[in-house]
């Protein structure tokens, strides 16, 4: 049954809804349905450089297939002529990783993980550098350490309402793991020097 209203406003940003339509679909025969999103009026927590670039053709299903595949398709793995299975496993985690991202913000899930921790980002960022994604690990951190406290102190969490500073202090050396592997998988010294 779906929801009798067709709008609503939640100031919390957790609101739900459920999207109905019927199909005639003979017996042994399937029907495809493309649903398209636009997810606009929510501002990304930061600039994000990875964006596609222009000529990327997003405006259809086509186009967004394509530039999934080209982005989770750069590691290529064979042994014995094909590639194994857990590869395909490794390609839809790291697709999880980057669609749960906020700009530049690496976010362990969709709805109440809408913070960036700097301990679940150190091992989402790990896992996307061996993808070679490493545009959105230096995206990334170049966010995260704009949240830093002049004293090195950094926040275990950052979110839409700022850094959260409850001391765990695991944080400092989780940014500072992150850099280093962002360094020893991209080889981007001057980046890693900036920062």
């Amino acid at each position: 049954m779906t929801p009798p209203r067709s709008e609503v406003v939640d100031a919390f940003g957790h609101a739900s809804g459920a999207l109905c339509w019927d199909l005639q679909i003979p017996q042994a025969a399937a029907r495809e349905v493309e649903l398209a999103i636009p997810f606009v009026g929510r501002p990304a927590l930061g600039p994000v450089s990875t964006v596609p670039t222009i000529g990327t053709d997003l405006a259809s299903l086509g186009g967004v297939e394509r530039h999934w595949a080209d982005k989770l398709g750069a590691l290529s793995v064979r042994i014995g002529g094909e590639e194994p299975a857990c590869v395909q496993t490794l390609r839809t985690a790291t697709g999880h990783i980057l669609a749960n991202r906020d700009g530049p913000a690496i976010q362990p899930g969709p709805r109440r993980y809408t913070r960036s921790w700097i301990r679940d980002a150190a091992t989402m960022s790990a896992a996307l550098l061996r993808m070679r994604c490493g545009d959105e690990v230096r995206d990334f951190l170049a966010w995260y350490a704009t949240h830093q406290a002049a004293d090195g102190n950094v926040p275990c969490a950052v979110d839409r309402n700022g850094p959260d500073w409850l001391p765990e202090h695991d944080s400092h050396g989780q940014l500072v793991f992150t850099l280093a592997e962002y360094l020893r998988f991209t080889g981007d010294l001057s980046f890693t020097a900036a920062l």
